[in-house]
């Protein structure tokens, strides 16, 4: 009887630390952007946001590949642990170069910003590989906490700083940086940690002491991590460049009640994401490695608790829409309660497209994914390059959602023709649902529970 409300535990807690993150961080924006010159906010803003890009270079994926080599190989990955580590190491090296390369061909930027922002920019490119650190041992808790940390210390150094009337660029690079410095410090003696296989793998047989492991070269790792960093930037660019096309097309106003509506969304989406990527995703390793009928049936559910789920968001969201943006964003962004309607109508695409997904997981697959999100980014981009002139921020909206179809179109396309252990007919049937329901059910032993208490 615990299996269940365990799992679902779970689930909460990293939801609580998604969300509270997301907090922090719209809290954070708010203060420093009521605190600060419009300009130095921008500045800092824009800072940051180059970072932010930057960093997925320099991570290069390896967080995310190394839980498809455990997923797949068990124990025996450890193997491929130092020369991912040393690829981490050339990705940072090179994210730096590019930084201060950017800094200094703007002209403008003094040199203490790229003292301050190179740590931050390690510290992000280190912190995914913690990230999949605690998801390989099943430490949800410390998932949660470990997600929230930078959000939390940039929170309260931007607070020190605006109660002491210090609030300009400089100073907040340094509270930021001096938080980057502490977690490189976490991510550091984590990653010697799985160097020595120090830590606690969940659902892997033990391997031997001195395992005979082939040597791993560095071009297996950057080949084999690559899918993983490249769908993240495709990924930013269909679900976030909207926001720069409506800057560059239609000004900062028209920006502002975009993003007003699209922060609503994308919290609403915090939901589907920490489910699949942050609580299931070492489980789907596993289970489509060794259990194709259990990793074929939970993406059933998925996608029938996903379209259900997701319908009632929306319902929610349009219904609410009119009373909460005042709420939120205050009276000057009601002009965004339309753009929130439409973007509502994406949640139910997005709540299946994230099941569908989740089936890409072997090596081959997931280049077959980077394909689908580069093919959605391309959507977005052309979208709205067309829609934006004719109809103004609704086209960028319009936009959106088209291109969370045609990502949903893609993903369906890709499981039906490569994923051998799903039947994509099945999973929109309702005796394929109770099939898959009937296998979980299985697997966390509600069945032969069920059958022990019937007299």
């Amino acid at each position: 009887m615990m299996n269940v409300p365990v799992s679902v535990a779970r689930v909460i807690v990293l939801l609580s630390g998604s969300f509270g993150s997301a907090l922090l961080a719209f809290v954070m924006q708010l203060l420093c952007a009521r605190a600060m010159p419009v300009a130095d906010y921008g500045r800092l803003v824009a800072l940051l946001v180059v970072v932010n890009i930057l960093a997925v270079f320099s991570g290069y994926g390896v967080g995310s590949y190394w839980l498809q080599l455990f997923g797949r190989e068990g124990r025996a990955a450890y193997r491929w642990v130092v020369p991912t580590i040393r690829v981490l190491g050339l990705g940072c090296l090179i994210g730096a170069g590019l930084l201060s390369l950017y800094l200094f061909l703007g002209g403008d930027e003094p040199w203490w910003s790229v003292a301050l922002l190179i740590p931050i920019l390690f510290s992000q490119s280190l912190a995914e590989t913690t990230t999949a650190r605690f998801q390989l041992e099943e430490r949800f808790t410390a998932l949660a906490l470990w997600q929230s940390a930078m959000q939390f210390g940039r929170f309260i150094a931007s607070v020190v700083f605006i109660a002491l009337a210090l609030a300009n660029v400089p100073h907040l690079l340094a509270g930021y940086a001096v938080v980057a410095l502490l977690m490189i410090g976490v991510s550091v003696v984590s990653l010697d940690q799985v160097r020595r296989q120090q830590i606690n793998l969940v659902g892997q047989p033990r391997a031997p002491e001195h395992p005979a492991f082939e040597t791993i070269s560095l071009r297996a790792v950057v080949t084999g991590s690559a899918p993983y960093c490249f769908c993240t930037v495709f990924y930013l660019v269909y679900a976030s460049g909207v926001v720069a096309i409506v800057e560059r097309m239609l000004g900062g106003e028209a920006a502002a009640l975009y993003n007003s509506a699209y922060l609503i969304i994308a919290a609403i989406y915090l939901v589907p994401s920490v489910v699949y990527m942050k609580y299931l995703v070492g489980k789907f390793f596993r289970w489509s490695a060794y259990d194709p009928e259990l990793f074929s049936a939970v993406i059933h559910l998925g996608v029938g608790a996903g379209a259900i789920l997701g319908v009632i968001c929306m319902v929610m969201v349009i219904g609410s829409s009119e009373f909460i943006i005042p709420l939120l964003f205050g009276g000057r962004y009601n002009k965004a309660v339309p753009i929130l309607n439409l973007l509502a109508i994406g949640i139910p695409v997005r709540f299946v497209q994230h099941a569908y997904g989740a089936a890409f997981f072997s090596e081959e697959n997931m280049k077959r994914k980077v394909w689908c999100l580069g093919g959605a980014a391309g959507i977005c981009l052309l979208l709205g390059m067309a829609l934006i002139p004719l109809l103004g921020v609704p086209g960028a909206a319009l936009a959106s959602v088209g291109s969370e179809c045609g990502l949903l179109v893609f993903f369906m396309y890709g499981v039906g023709r490569h994923v051998s252990a799903i039947d994509l007919r099945s999973t929109v049937s309702i005796q394929g649902m109770r099939t898959a329901l009937a296998r979980v059910e299985q697997h966390a032993g509600i069945g032969t529970r069920k059958a022990s208490l019937t007299p």
